[in-house]
């Protein structure tokens, strides 16, 4: 491979993952991706350190990648490592989870349980029950992230909230998982014998609108309860405002991020609602500076909104007003 543009390629191809696909990951048009798999452009050292996360780069590896990326080494210095493009793509987890460009804030507690719940053999249905707009989707993609070599054939990501269908559901789970229909037999047959055989975690996101029943269609709730009983090695995480009210769920609570106590402890701001508020705040007006005596109407505001993740984001760019 003579450029950065084909290994690139290279490596987004093995991960069978589309340009579309790819792009939504790194937080990238799909045609700056196009140019700069075609070396007709060289990312920015932003978009290059989001695409080393894409691909698992190791961290000790990561400024090299940068410089190769930007031009300033030949490719050949991601050859020469330790690690070669093919073993960097076998020992890569298989995983379709989307990247963040922010860091998550003041989840700490729950990520660590959530793991710890995920690596338990007796909880193989996990459900994040809370209203909209409090955190369970990033809360549970940023879970799976930190076992994702728990599950030997990957962790997935299947998004609900736009489907409205059984059917659909299943073409979305297969779609998520790369996998292919064959033949004329029943879709929901094939996806359960193909997942027979796999030990995954399937990240079922936004389910609350599926658990009415329509008529002649099956429940989400019963269509995960026959994934867990024919696919001995399937562990689902779901993202709900109400629990599925199954035997063998396992409910976890989501609640809003942690609220100082006091408007005049300042040093408390960390890790808290208050963190993600000035997080915010600065990517909605660049030119915003924190002072003193604007912290206790920040802790102010996150007493309102109790501490909701998307609450706090969206007042947050009111500081240009």
């Amino acid at each position: 491979m003579d450029t950065f543009g084909e290994w690139l390629r290279g490596q987004r191809t093995a991960r069978r993952l589309t340009r579309e696909e790819f792009a939504k990951r790194v937080g990238c048009s799909v045609a700056m991706l196009r140019k700069i798999e075609n070396g007709e452009r060289r990312p920015s050292i932003q978009i290059a350190e989001l695409i080393a996360n894409c691909l698992d780069i190791p961290l000790e590896e990561r400024s090299t990648f940068v410089r190769v990326a930007r031009g300033e080494f030949r490719v050949e210095r991601l050859l020469s490592k330790s690690q070669s493009v093919a073993t960097l793509i076998i020992s890569s987890p298989i995983s379709n989870l989307p990247i963040f460009p922010t860091p998550l804030i003041g989840r700490e507690r729950e990520v660590e349980e959530l793991s710890r719940l995920l690596r338990d053999p007796q909880c193989r249905l996990l459900t994040l029950v809370g209203p909209g707009g409090i955190g369970k989707t990033r809360l549970a993609i940023e879970a799976a992230s930190s076992i994702q070599d728990v599950f030997d054939h990957g962790v997935y990501f299947i998004p609900l909230a736009s489907v409205g269908s059984i059917n659909a559901v299943i073409s979305t789970m297969a779609n998520a998982i790369h996998f292919a229909f064959y033949g004329p037999s029943d879709p929901k047959v094939q996806i359960l014998n193909y997942l027979r055989e796999k030990q995954v975690l399937l990240i079922v996101d936004n389910v609350e609108h599926l658990l009415v029943r329509e008529p002649d269609q099956e429940t989400i709730a019963e269509l995960l309860v026959e994934i867990l009983r024919q696919a001995a090695q399937v562990k689902l995480l779901i993202t709900s405002r109400e629990s599925l009210e199954l035997q063998d769920e396992w409910v976890f609570d989501v609640e809003g991020l942690p609220v100082p106590d006091s408007i005049t402890a300042e040093g408390s701001a960390q890790n808290t609602s208050v963190e993600l508020f000035l997080q915010r705040a600065r990517r909605a007006y660049v030119g915003y500076t924190f002072t003193v005596q604007d912290y206790p109407f920040i802790v102010r505001i996150c007493q309102l909104l109790d501490g909701m993740p998307l609450g706090i984001e969206l007042a947050a760019t009111w500081v240009r007003t």
